[in-house]
């Protein structure tokens, strides 16, 4: 077995730990981690919500990074999606919120979150 290259994830093989080794993963074949997912220690995981991932062979838990304000992104995105009418997000939100905000927020506020 061969080490798994940075980016990627095994598709074969054992952990090294399972077999007395260090806790590296080996493999017998490895593909690029695809966009939506991270690969660490050869193994693919999502993006985590209020991430995205446009690209292949990401390795960092953000991802391609935060979604961008005004976006929203799901577990899983590989591109960030625009919040509909009547709703905003800050950034690095996994989904909108409504503009049904308190009478206590000022006008000018609710008019530079809300679309």
């Amino acid at each position: 077995p061969l080490p798994v290259e940075v980016g990627h994830y095994g598709t074969g093989g054992e952990f090294a730990a399972d077999i007395g080794n260090d806790p590296t993963r080996f493999r017998t074949s490895q593909a690029i981690c695809p966009p939506g997912f991270y690969c660490q220690s050869g193994l693919k995981h999502k993006c985590p919500a209020g991430t995205f991932g446009e690209t292949e062979g990401l390795v960092e838990t953000h991802c391609s990074g935060l979604c961008p304000r005004g976006f929203f992104c799901p577990e899983n995105s590989v591109k960030p999606l625009p919040c509909s009418p009547g709703s905003y997000s800050t950034g690095g939100a996994a989904e909108c919120t409504s503009c049904e905000i308190p009478l206590t927020v000022s006008m000018q506020s609710k008019n530079s979150m809300c679309r």
